[in-house]
């Protein structure tokens, strides 16, 4: 594609077909999957370039990039997670367990970070009002783990919406639910965006 670059490509082989689904990664938050005739762009939600792509599965991959970007997908969609630094990471490797993913990652300046994520999914409706009731949203792992799991939920914009700073799937569980609360600041302000991040 004209103007973009492209600087890592993963792909799954099932059965005796190779490359059943692939995807690449590139310039300003770029990301394209091939599952079959030709490519279609999926939505990051970021603008930073993203250089190494690694995962043990279509359902479980770790995007990494500039500024500290680190993004997961679960099979449906993009999130961005916390990578509690700003330095441009570069390189990636995963290793799966059963509750989840260990992710080691490399960047400028020697930087080398390791992360533990649940392969946390979260739920919420696409549309709230000011002055609806209360909301339920519902996080969700893969595998339920042996010990009570706590899942740090973060609004960008906790001026729109309150809920619970955390929720707990108990063991041997997969789902939690908790509530939101669209909160009325008694001026139009028209429609509003809120991105939330489930982490764990």
């Amino acid at each position: 594609v004209k103007d973009e670059w492209y600087y890592d490509i993963w792909g799954h082989t099932s059965g005796d077909r190779i490359g059943t689904e692939i995807f690449v990664v590139g310039t300003r938050g770029r990301i394209l999957q091939n599952a079959g005739p030709g490519w279609t762009y999926m939505e990051s939600g970021v603008e930073e370039s993203l250089n190494d792509l690694e995962g043990p599965s279509p359902s479980d991959l770790f995007a990494v990039g500039i500024g500290g970007t680190i993004l997961h997908y679960d099979g449906v969609s993009w999130t961005q997670m916390n990578s509690f630094t700003t330095v441009n990471l570069r390189t990636a490797w995963v290793s799966r367990t059963d509750t989840g993913s260990d992710l080691f990652v490399r960047g400028d300046y020697g930087t080398f970070r390791h992360f533990r994520y649940a392969a946390v999914s979260l739920t919420v409706p696409p549309v709230l009002r000011e002055g609806d009731r209360t909301a339920r949203g519902e996080v969700r792992i893969r595998d339920a783990a042996p010990d009570d799991l706590t899942v740090e939920l973060i609004p960008d914009d906790s001026s729109e919406i309150t809920l619970p700073e955390t929720v707990t799937i108990p063991a041997g569980e997969t789902t939690a639910s908790f509530d939101i609360t669209v909160l009325d600041d008694t001026y139009p302000d028209g429609s509003q965006q809120v991105s939330l991040i489930a982490s764990a």
